[in-house]
Order: structure tokens, then C-alpha cells, then sequence
């Protein structure tokens, strides 16, 4: 998406952080896939949130979409969040993967968006 890019304006470390931006009440999902995962096996989601303080209303999710090729088996809500955090905030929790996962799509959903917010450090693994 032309509205996710990377950004050197607040990282949390390193030197840059992802940047979801729009102006226009948008609705976005930015999703990644995670191949070879073990059904029945643990997984652990960790990332920084940077929402700045703005009168918009919004919602974004974390989640986790498993499936078993591309068909669903379930999604998992990391964590949603509706207002600004003050800073960077840590989203994390742990899932075990549904029967008969192969693959995951870790997410970003964003709706009704009508300004910036930055990602940084996500990482999911066993």
C-alpha cells in the first residue's frame, strides 16, 4: 500500500520504522505471510506502537490470520487500539497454532484513518 512506507521521523530503534499515513478516512490492511509454521506450536507476536495525539477517530488491530493454504482457520487479535499512546507502546501476546496451520498472515488493519501512525521492531516467532 502507497500508504504504508518506511519513516526516520520516531523509530523506536534502528533507523527507521514503518509509517501508516492517510488523510482521508481510509480503510488499510498491510499483511506479511508467514510460511512453515507447526501446527499445535506456540507463536509470540512483539512490535512498538507510536500513535500521536490527534482529535481523529480510528481503529488498528494486530492480528494474526492462521490458515492452512490459503484457506482461514481463525484469526487472533494481538491488540486494538482507538487513541493515541503517549510514545511507543508494546503489543505482544502468544497464540498456539490452530490444527492444521501451515501459514500465517500477520496484520495491520486500519479503518476509518485519518493520520499518522508508526510501526517498529515486529517480530513473530516459535
Amino acid at each position: 500500500s502507497s500508504k504504508f512506507t518506511r519513516s526516520s521521523t520516531k523509530v523506536f530503534r534502528g533507523s527507521y520504522a514503518g509509517k501508516l499515513a492517510a488523510t482521508d478516512n481510509s480503510g488499510v490492511t498491510i499483511r506479511q505471510t508467514v510460511r512453515n509454521l507447526t501446527a499445535g506450536a506456540r507463536y509470540t507476536f512483539s512490535g512498538q506502537v507510536n500513535i500521536p495525539t490527534s482529535s481523529d477517530t480510528f481503529t488498528l488491530k494486530l492480528q494474526v490470520v492462521w490458515r492452512t493454504g490459503d484457506t482461514v482457520l481463525g484469526t487472533s487479535t494481538i491488540k486494538t487500539y482507538t487513541a493515541s499512546t503517549s510514545g511507543w507502546n508494546l503489543a505482544t501476546a502468544s497464540f498456539n497454532a490452530p490444527t492444521g496451520t501451515t501459514n500465517a498472515q500477520v496484520q495491520i488493519v486500519a479503518s476509518s484513518l485519518n493520520r499518522t501512525i508508526y510501526l517498529d521492531e515486529f517480530l513473530f516467532r516459535r
